[in-house]
């Protein structure tokens, strides 16, 4: 989200056009809304970023979506245990809106953020390079695997157990 709004250009070309022409629609979680727009510094910085975000319909997180990330997160530790740095908060309920919405129709999450959607779990439907004027971006897009998701919770189920 960071980098759409500060590559408006860039990404609308390489980016959001493909995606408009497929008729993708694109939504933003509350809790990236509120990553996004708190470390803004002045009054015109928000409202400009505010503007940009509002153009996007918002999800809003419920309790099914906090269950789902409580439990994400024990198999996400449980897969990986030397992993020490626990996946973010918002990184969880964005996981938890794809277990949500799997069923009603296919959502797919596009994020530069790979190591948070562990393939153990999720599909990675595609691979995009962005080039930027200052650095290049790898986006992927991320799918929830139910299928996955069940293999990965009977095995922490029997590992629970022993």
């Amino acid at each position: 989200m960071i980098s759409l709004s500060k590559y408006k250009t860039r990404f609308t070309r390489s980016f959001l056009y493909p995606l408009t022409r497929k008729k993708c629609k694109f939504y933003i979680i509350d809790g990236v809304y509120f990553e996004f727009l708190r470390n803004t510094r002045t009054f015109d910085e928000y409202k400009q970023l505010k503007q940009f975000a509002d153009r996007y319909s918002k999800i809003y997180s419920n309790e099914e979506d906090i269950e789902n990330a409580i439990r994400l997160s024990i198999l996400y530790l449980n897969k990986n245990p030397s992993c020490k740095s626990q996946v973010s908060y918002i990184d969880l309920l964005l996981a938890a809106q794809l277990i949500r919405r799997e069923n009603k129709n296919k959502v797919i999450l596009a994020t530069c953020n790979l190591n948070d959607f562990p393939v153990c779990i999720f599909d990675r439907i595609k691979l995009q390079v962005v080039d930027l004027e200052d650095k290049v971006l790898t986006i992927a897009y991320i799918a929830f695997n139910e299928a996955k998701y069940k293999k990965c919770r009977d095995d922490f189920l029997k590992t629970a157990k022993n």
